[in-house]
């Protein structure tokens, strides 16, 4: 009896020893993705961090990422950007040092994250549209050693990746990376050569990444993945589109002082102004619809002006004369000097008088004029001309004065 009690025993001891020795394989397992997932996530927060320092810098110093000339921006408007955002080609890549350096990161700032040895940070443009348009420069912070979680030490303050130590990545620390990086992120897991996330396609030639080497978180700092292009700052030097159009509703007085010089305003009456000379100036007194060239008899529909502050004008010259001269409208004075077949005389006065034919030369003295007399006007909506002649031809001019 006390044999089979002994027996019973050693195997219940057994069982209970294998079930400590499964649970502690499992809590260890647990424990190990657990710590791996952690690491990820960490990882990525601090490529994020190291994003909002580039992000930083792009809005800071879009002009010199842009290669926009600011040499006539008014004094204080652009800071003075450091050597890397300046650059020319293709391509540059900086350290998180350079940041600290510029002070877009805080100098407590770590220098490395918790996995993938070191960062470093990739500007990218398109030769040949910058300035301009369709100038657009894109940024990626990257690890340049694979996400693994037994973590390796490397150089900090890099610009160029080394080889990694270790080629193999952690997939679960990864994941947890991507996830954490809530669509920013993206790897080289399945291509090694192109690394691919929910917002961008890059090759690892153009992030600079190593060769060959699989398993490297790469975030988006690009700037057209915030709404930083939708703002328009003071200072602003690139071009500026509009969907509905910009209300300047100032209320200036015409000749009151004003500053800077160029700025645009609207005066009291809800006319476009400019700061010329220290004084307002009003741009558009007049506001030219219509310009025609029309035959004596011609419509002129009206011009339509808007709100109360404006009134219709219409002015018409003559463009082209063409009269038949009679007798009331040829005026002689002076000594005249020729010869009168016919009938006629020739008064002291200067007064022709023919009946019949006349030939024969005149001559007049450097006084003595010929006065032709033709007018135009618009009346009811028609050119009216006086005298009357279908070769002649008037500018008519239509638009919307002022009131004021």
């Amino acid at each position: 009896m006390s044999h089979r009690q002994r027996g019973f025993y050693l195997i219940e001891f057994l069982f209970v020893l294998a079930l400590g020795i499964l649970a502690s394989a499992s809590l260890w397992h647990i424990r190990t993705m657990a710590f791996q997932e952690s690491m990820g996530r960490a990882t990525a927060q601090y490529l994020l961090g190291v994003r909002e320092g580039v992000v930083a810098a792009l809005i800071r110093h879009e002009a010199a990422f842009t290669l926009t000339d600011v040499s006539t921006a008014p004094a204080g408007i652009y800071e003075t950007p450091p050597s890397w955002a300046k650059f020319t080609g293709p391509s540059i890549s900086i350290s998180v040092k350079d940041l600290k350096d510029a002070k877009m990161l805080s100098d407590l700032f770590p220098d490395r994250p918790p996995l993938g040895g070191s960062v470093v940070i990739r500007f990218l443009r398109e030769p040949g549209l910058c300035p301009g348009i369709g100038c657009q420069v894109e940024a990626f912070v990257y690890t340049c050693w694979p996400v693994n979680a037994q973590n390796q030490a490397v150089v900090t303050d890099i610009t160029t990746c080394p080889e990694p130590k270790s080629a193999a990545y952690t997939v679960r620390a990864i994941g947890a990376a991507l996830e954490e990086a809530h669509g920013l992120g993206g790897a080289n897991v399945i291509d090694p050569t192109v690394a691919t996330g929910t917002l961008f396609q890059k090759t690892a030639l153009e992030l600079g990444i190593p060769a060959n080497s699989r398993g490297h978180l790469v975030i988006d700092a690009s700037l057209n993945t915030t709404p930083f292009a939708q703002f328009l700052r003071q200072g602003e030097i690139r071009p500026a589109y509009f969907n509905t159009g910009i209300v300047l509703n100032t209320k200036v007085v015409p000749g009151a002082t004003c500053q800077p010089e160029g700025m645009f305003a609207t005066t009291t009456l809800g006319v476009l102004a400019q700061c010329q000379g220290g004084k307002w100036f009003e741009l558009a007194s007049y506001v030219v619809t219509s310009v025609q060239s029309l035959a004596d008899g011609a419509a002129v529909p009206p011009p339509v002006c808007p709100g109360t502050n404006t009134t219709a004008f219409t002015y018409a010259s003559l463009e082209k004369v063409d009269v038949t001269m009679t007798g009331s409208d040829i005026n002689v004075r002076g000594t005249q000097n020729g010869t009168v077949n016919g009938s006629g005389a020739v008064s002291q006065s200067g007064v022709v008088s023919v009946s019949g034919t006349y030939a024969g030369t005149l001559q007049s003295s450097p006084d003595s004029t010929i006065r032709v007399s033709q007018g135009v006007d618009v009346s009811s909506g028609s050119v009216v001309m006086t005298p009357a002649n279908p070769n002649a031809r008037a500018l008519v001019v239509s638009g919307c004065r002022t009131n004021g």
